[in-house]
């Protein structure tokens, strides 16, 4: 095992590994990505990018490429971006999310909505917002969570066309999903371009300002369908029924003529649908033996290309010469995660991002005719030999099934990995996946000398359908399984020691650092579950609360913990929360007050449970914070919590 992990960091890295380190602090790691979100006008001529020091401190910045200067800068402390992109040549939009509470609502929520910038004449103004009277009689809904999405737009970007649930003024008890039409500056009120109904979840439109077609999903009667617009009335195009949502309608292809969807009954495969028939024929021919992590859509919602999964991601761009620049872009980077950051419309101007063992989110400005040159890093703290390298591996289950594993190698440890302190790092979903690059909690963790370990476990995505389809049904089961053959494949081989091994996780990842904890004590000395589910009865409870009885969220949930087979006493069986009684190992709960995908509730009922029991637990409320760890002083909070607590429960670390 141990020479096959040095072959790999061999050809994952660009030259040699420098065994002189000197790591940075806790903080550091846990500080959000200082640049984010870099973006290029349609031009070419100018770059956009989020500067974030701290939750204080936080911008937008527009820099001239051609004159190398800063053109314009604006604040957005408690704006709280989600994302950036340049409409048009003058005009920036900027996504936003904030958590909200209102009485008369029975939980809180994110609410998105974006704004748009002026950075020429230095204005921002806010496109829609919750409650906002549009012209005519009716009000934009409150209560709604994603009123930032931009669907389509004018050809020259001063128009937009944004979604949003609307109502009669002073009435909200059925509000319809409709489409409105919004002025960039900001100067009228949005109007209604085409309204929807209660069941209505999207639109698609052409790059003229067209709309074509919108998609409606009826839980009530489980139907799925596509209406199509003739300039009149909207027909029902396609439609089948179904408890879960199996159809995943993400953009048109090139002249606008059908959508493109896929299929989970058809695995990897994308179709088309035709707008003017119905018909359903293929889309485009995949790369075999690679799994599709999605579709790359333009600014305008058509599909130039597909991406391909795994621990680095592969490209098929649909355009022979462009997918050719992008294949000689990623052989640049051998071994690295090389994102597409932003594009212009004719691909002259490509930017990318770059993470590995070599690059911790490193931007690039590829130019046709012309040399790439390095933008700005992401992280300006971390040093590139200040990152511990990163391999993958593959180990073999208790039942014959391989689990791709990634292994975040301590630094300071290169010159012999022998017996080191580990730490078990499952990710969230659980239908999600790692991948090589810059993960803020695996280099803290291997920064003070732990080996970190990733499993994919079963039902993780990125691996193939069967792999994925392996996990249904395999919560605290086949899926806890792969975590603990993992530990005991890397003991055995020598490059753990097993008697200094710790469960981590977030999310669906907290949930199994909680089983690990209640269900092989043995195994683990101590367990860290951040945001995670400890009881599952009470989980669907809210979520059928939230979306209603009928909705495909908890059919989703049903077949992915039971397989299909709902059953109460086996839900309990596999809640954490039950099991309290036999953790025998300390427990660290962090978990965001604001958290409206796993309510701060589970990780309290938890440490409730185990102090009844008698137990070693300890519950730390992250403010102001939701799942994802996304404020500034709550993720380093996170991460200076869980590497300390490690590091008590792991003595004699050398």
């Amino acid at each position: 095992m141990k020479r096959h992990i040095k072959i790999i960091l061999m050809g994952l890295l660009f030259g040699s590994i420098s065994l002189a380190f000197g790591a940075p602090t806790l903080e550091t790691y846990g500080k959000q990505e200082q640049v984010s979100d870099v973006s290029i006008s349609p031009n070419g001529e100018l770059i956009a990018y989020r500067r974030t020091e701290s939750d204080e401190e936080d911008y937008i910045i527009v820099y001239s490429l051609k004159d190398k200067v800063r053109v314009a800068a604006i604040v957005v402390n408690e704006m709280n971006p989600r994302g950036i992109y340049f409409s048009n040549n003058e005009y920036l939009i900027i996504i936003s999310s904030s958590h909200v509470d209102w009485r008369r609502y029975d939980y809180g929520f994110n609410a998105s909505t974006a704004y748009s910038f002026d950075f020429k004449n230095n204005k921002l103004e806010q496109l829609i917002s919750l409650g906002e009277t549009i012209r005519g009689t009716r009000t934009i809904t409150i209560g709604q969570t994603g009123m930032g999405r931009v669907v389509g737009k004018s050809p020259d970007g001063q128009i937009l066309y944004m979604p949003a649930f609307v109502s009669e003024h002073n009435l909200d008890s059925a509000p319809d999903y409709s489409l409105l039409k919004v002025r960039i500056n900001g100067k009228r009120a949005p109007f209604i371009a085409s309204k929807g109904t209660r069941h209505t979840r999207n639109y698609f439109m052409d790059n003229k300002g067209n709309i074509l077609a919108r998609e409606q999903v009826n839980n009530t009667k489980n139907e799925h369908s596509i209406e199509a617009f003739d300039g009149k009335r909207w027909n029902v195009l396609y439609s089948y029924e179904s408890t879960i949502l199996t159809h995943t309608f993400k953009g048109l292809n090139a002249d606008f003529s059908a959508l493109v969807f896929s299929r989970s009954d058809d695995g990897q495969e994308y179709l088309e649908l035709s707008l003017t028939d119905g018909s359903v024929k293929p889309f485009v021919a995949l790369t075999e033996s690679k799994d599709t992590t999605g579709l790359i859509l333009n600014n305008q919602g058509v599909v130039v290309g597909l991406e391909y999964a795994g621990f680095t991601p592969d490209y098929q761009i649909l355009d022979h010469n462009r997918h050719e620049r992008i294949q000689a872009i990623l052989a640049k980077f051998e071994g690295h995660s090389v994102y597409l950051s932003d594009w212009t419309d004719d691909w002259k101007h490509i930017v990318v991002r770059v993470e590995g063992t070599l690059y911790a989110g490193d931007y690039f400005l590829f130019t046709e005719g012309k040399k790439p040159s390095f933008i700005i890093s992401s992280r300006l703290d971390i040093d590139q030999a200040e990152i511990n390298p990163i391999a993958a591996t593959k180990i073999k289950a208790r039942d014959g099934l391989k689990i791709p594993t990634l292994i975040t190698l301590p630094k300071s440890k290169l010159a012999n990995i022998k017996k080191l302190p580990a730490v078990v790092l499952p990710h969230g979903g659980p239908a999600s996946q790692d991948v090589i690059g810059f993960d803020f909690m695996a280099q803290a963790l291997a920064s003070r000398g732990f080996l970190v370990i990733q499993p994919q476990f079963r039902g993780s995505i990125g691996f193939g359908q069967a792999h994925y389809e392996a996990g249904w049904g395999e919560w605290g089961k086949g899926m806890q399984d792969d975590l603990e053959d993992a530990v005991s494949e890397m003991a055995r081989k020598g490059y753990i020691d097993p008697d200094r091994v710790c469960i981590v996780g977030s999310s669906y990842g907290g949930y199994a650092a909680l089983m690990g904890a209640s269900s092989t004590p043995e195994l683990f000395q101590c367990a860290v579950s951040i945001a995670g589910v400890s009881h599952l009865p009470k989980m669907l409870k809210e979520d059928e609360r939230r979306y209603g009885k009928e909705s495909w969220v908890l059919d989703y949930w049903n077949r992915s913990i039971l397989a299909g087979d709902y059953n109460n006493e086996t839900l309990n069986e596999l809640s954490p929360y039950y099991s309290a009684h036999k953790i025998k190992i300390p427990v660290l709960l962090l978990h965001g007050e604001d958290d409206t995908v796993i309510e701060y509730e589970q990780s309290k009922l938890m440490y409730k449970a185990i102090k009844k029991a008698k137990g070693d637990a300890r519950l730390v409320k992250l403010k102001d914070d939701g799942h994802y760890l996304q404020g500034g002083a709550t993720r380093i909070q996170a991460v200076v919590e869980t590497v300390e607590f490690v590091e008590k429960h792991l003595q004699n670390v050398q």
